[in-house]
């Protein structure tokens, strides 16, 4: 159950990185993540937010337990980059966002829909 709006925030954006992975997905835990955030929108009578660009990439960060240089070698962009947008002071850019789709994993579209 998801008890704030905090934490929504987190349970959307993990959906949203789940719903454009390419390959194997648990259809179980998209379900899960679903109904909680159905749950709480109906019960605070909300609707969906645009997702962050920090909350993403943090997510993205802890789900693969890389770290913020770790990342930047591997897009090749520098590690203040990162730290910047993590700290929400920079957006990704398209080009960034496909360096991340492709190293993720992901449908460009995630980055598309945020851009």
């Amino acid at each position: 159950m998801i008890k704030s709006s905090t934490d929504y925030q987190k349970d959307f954006v993990e959906y949203e990185i789940l719903l454009h992975t390419l390959g194997d997905v648990n259809p179980k835990e998209l379900t899960n993540l679903e109904n909680r955030i159905q749950e709480y929108e109906s019960s605070m009578n909300i609707t969906p937010n645009q997702i962050s660009h920090s909350l993403l990439l943090n997510i993205l960060l802890e789900k693969s337990k890389m770290t913020q240089s770790g990342l930047a070698e591997a897009l090749d962009v520098s590690q203040p980059l990162i730290n910047r947008i993590l700290k929400g002071n920079v957006l990704i850019s398209k080009k960034l966002g496909k360096k991340l789709a492709k190293h993720f994993n992901l449908d460009i579209k995630l980055f598309e829909q945020i851009l």
